[in-house]
């Protein structure tokens, strides 16, 4: 087994600065990229994406179905199939001999592909399936969130493989792990950005779920990913309960230097409003990474920002600021050990992202 350590420290101050939003992504970008909007505006730009998304996915060629949310959550290889088992992983364990004909089918491979092209889905029908709800039931009875964000990280990884990879044969691990290899690529989870929940998923209202995703977005190497959660309604329709965006990265199995991806093919107009979205979200990644405190020292405003809290602080007499008690920053900072096990690898022999993400929860 591998240890996790992971600590939580508080944030520092958010640097501000302007968006220049494109014609196509500036009626919905706005809110959806950050939380200067309203609740009621949020909601409203988030629905505007869904019926973008719900789009795309009707114009899927193969609308992908796999039998088991936890296609990208294993390694294949059976734990008792070495003499030594260990969590190295798949790339390190036979080297990845990538020939040069496979490089040359790789580098094929990286023509333009359109969103529709990676649209993957599963289902998971709790309502219909008594047995496979006890498995996601939790001690009061209610959901266990953990285990859906599992599934989402799972769905993420599944389509960040088809839009990087060629057709495979099957849906299954071993054949997204059989590409990969042969390609000698993986690939990873940078992020996930956000996660919007929209309606009620409790023991009183137990429903069958849907969960789908495509690529929206595409860099040199990276990628924005947009998943999907939906539940039946008692009238056969289905109604969106969670919508977020992930970012995966692709790396070489080797050298573990960033990737070279196919890059998206952009024709119709929701496809180009999706696209321009995801570039304002890479926009903002990049300009929150450039000024970050550890690379440029505070502005003016946020150095009298501090100047004047400090000053607020010597200043309490009661341990309190405007009614509210004072936390130190080092009181709030949480720190973590975890034991990762064997079933906790993906498909590379590393830590699965979606485990991370239930511990975090």
């Amino acid at each position: 087994m591998s240890i996790l350590r992971a600590t939580i420290r508080p944030r520092p101050l958010h640097r501000a600065f302007t968006r220049h939003n494109s014609q196509l992504a500036a009626r919905l970008a706005p809110s959806a990229i950050s939380g200067s909007a309203s609740p009621i505006q949020q909601l409203y730009d988030l629905r505007e994406i869904d019926k973008l998304t719900a789009s795309v996915a009707k114009s899927s060629p193969s609308n992908v179905n796999h039998p088991s949310p936890l296609v990208m959550r294993a390694l294949p290889a059976p734990w008792l199939s070495a003499s030594q088992p260990n969590l190295a992983s798949q790339g390190s364990k036979d080297d990845l001999e990538v020939d040069a004909k496979s490089v040359e089918e790789a580098q094929k491979s990286l023509g333009p592909k359109h969103m529709s092209e990676s649209y993957t889905t599963f289902d998971l029908p709790l309502a219909s399936d008594a047995g496979l709800y006890d498995r996601y039931v939790n001690t009061s009875g209610g959901f266990r969130m953990g285990k859906l964000l599992e599934h989402l990280d799972s769905l993420a990884g599944a389509v960040a493989y088809r839009h990087a990879l060629p057709t495979p044969t099957s849906s299954a691990a071993s054949a997204f792990h059989e590409a990969s290899a042969k390609a000698g690529l993986y690939l990873a989870t940078a992020s996930a950005d956000r996660l919007d929940m929209f309606g009620r998923l409790n023991k009183e209202n137990v429903r069958d779920l849907k969960f789908s995703g495509f690529v929206t977005w595409t860099g040199s190497s990276s990628m924005e990913v947009v998943v999907k959660m939906e539940g039946s309604n008692t009238d056969s329709s289905w109604e969106t309960l969670m919508l977020g965006r992930f970012v995966m990265v692709c790396r070489d199995s080797k050298t573990h230097k960033a990737r070279k991806i196919p890059p998206l093919a952009v024709d119709r107009d929701e496809e180009k409003i999706l696209w321009a979205i995801g570039d304002e979200h890479q926009k903002r990644r990049k300009t929150t990474a450039l000024n970050a405190l550890d690379k440029v020292p505070p502005s003016s405003k946020e150095a009298g920002d501090l100047h004047e809290l400090m000053l607020k602080v010597q200043e309490a007499k009661d341990g309190k600021i405007d009614g509210q008690e004072i936390v130190q920053m080092k009181d709030t900072e949480i720190e973590t050990v975890q034991l990762m096990h064997p079933q906790d690898r993906n498909l590379h022999g590393k830590v699965f992202g979606g485990i991370l993400m239930r511990l975090a929860l």
